[in-house]
């Protein structure tokens, strides 16, 4: 089981298959460290993110709600984030230190191919989740390439995408350095997919993460709904829910037990700031509707 504890029964059957999909993907096809030592977490970490929402819908194990919500909450979590720019080489250097950051290479590499594989759907004509696309194509034999013990970095994804797409090297760099994305084409490339915007509540949980690792909540930011609920600096902490199940749920709200004057006090609250930001989602609707 991975990430178990006492609160695994609260777990949703989403997030189950989602975590499990996850794990799974991680045994076909990973990437090498670039040589100044960047470990290409964008596509390891993103890979497993972006099959985890197609591989369950694809093999009718999940049906469309599962993948449509699942796209929408990448999505979300991608537009929230409050290190929506930083460069990916910084997060990876405060993935254990911060809690945006350590959700960089899974959202952010989850939406980048997200994107490049819209582009390599429309250049090829192959629409439909329930088809491979190039990038099916593409991520296989890399997969076997890997499995045979080549090196793989990110010049050889780039190799790959030449022949479809031309030079995309650009475009890889300032996704790489936090220009955020120009997602008009994601997932847009057939007339029964909608893309719309929304201005959504960043993410934010008001403590610093070392908190749950200190057991001791520190770094408290005043004024934020930690702050509001009760939290306080020095609090000891017993457990909390899941954060990333935060970023990934606009609804979700961040569960704190905490220890206080010998007494166990339980504290809630929604682990998001006041300021918005721009977010994307899609919606479906069959071909007919729009006609009318």
């Amino acid at each position: 089981m991975f990430e178990y504890d006492d609160q695994i029964c609260k777990e949703t059957d989403e997030e189950l298959v989602s975590l499990f999909s996850h794990e799974m993907i991680h045994s076909f096809s990973l990437m090498d460290p670039e040589d100044d030592g960047y470990d290409n977490g964008w596509y390891i970490e993103g890979l497993a993110e972006f099959y985890s929402i197609f591989l369950p819908y694809r093999f009718g194990l999940r049906g469309f709600d599962y993948l449509l919500g699942r796209l929408n909450a990448i999505l979300q979590a991608y537009g929230s984030s409050p290190r929506i720019h930083m460069d990916i080489v910084d997060s990876q250097r405060s993935f254990y230190d911060d809690w945006y950051a350590e959700l960089i290479p899974y959202m952010r590499g989850c939406v980048y191919l997200l994107q490049i594989d819209s582009r390599l759907r429309k250049a090829s004509g192959i629409f439909g989740f329930d088809q491979m696309s190039p990038l099916d194509n593409i991520i296989v034999d890399m997969g076997q390439r890997w499995q045979r013990g080549e090196r793989l970095q990110a010049s050889d994804w780039l190799t790959y995408l030449w022949p479809y797409l031309g030079d995309m090297s650009q475009g890889f760099q300032a996704m790489l350095r936090g220009t955020a994305m120009d997602l008009k084409d994601v997932l847009v490339a057939h007339e029964d997919w909608i893309l719309a915007t929304s201005m959504q509540e960043i993410l934010e949980f008001g403590l610093d993460k070392s908190s749950t690792n200190k057991r001791i909540v520190s770094g408290l930011v005043q004024g934020s709904r930690a702050a509001i609920a009760g939290l306080k600096n020095g609090d000891k902490i017993l457990s909390t829910s899941r954060a990333s199940f935060c970023a990934m749920s606009l609804s979700a709200t961040f569960e704190v037990s905490i220890e206080r004057a010998y007494q166990k006090v339980q504290i809630s609250y929604w682990p998001r700031s006041f300021s918005k930001a721009r977010v994307f989602y899609l919606t479906y609707r069959p071909s007919e509707e729009l006609r009318k």
